[in-house]
């Protein structure tokens, strides 16, 4: 979250400093330019932030029925069906853990919900 304030702060100041210096100096072009770059990117970055928790919400939900049809393909004896999913266990759980690692940048990890660490992989 610190990070995401930081990134906030920085885009913010950017603008309002490329704005004074279109104004002061006379810079139009590079200053509106980067006014425009850091804002559109400061938008973009809101987008994200709003969306990112309702995007997890929705992963977990299709893992959850995933990893309910496995449960299910097990306790049925359906060898078949069970060696076809297991497949896309190796799937999820590379997801996941690629997930973890991203969240480990300081870049990326503000657009990474926390609750990823409490996912385990499926078993």
């Amino acid at each position: 979250m610190l990070n995401t304030i930081i990134l906030f702060v920085l885009l913010i100041i950017v603008i309002i400093c490329g704005e004074k210096t279109k104004t002061n100096w006379g810079w139009n072009g590079w200053a509106a330019a980067g006014s425009m770059l850091f804002g559109v990117l400061f938008l973009l970055s809101l987008i994200q932030i709003l969306y990112m928790p309702v995007s997890f919400n929705s992963w977990v939900a299709k893992r959850d029925a995933f990893e309910s049809t496995l449960i299910e393909s097990r306790l049925n004896g359906n060898e078949l069906e069970t060696a076809a999913i297991v497949g896309k266990v190796a799937e999820w759980n590379e997801s996941l853990a690629e997930s973890k690692v991203w969240k480990e940048t300081w870049l990326l990890n503000q657009y990474i919900d926390d609750r990823i660490y409490t996912l385990k992989p499926i078993k």
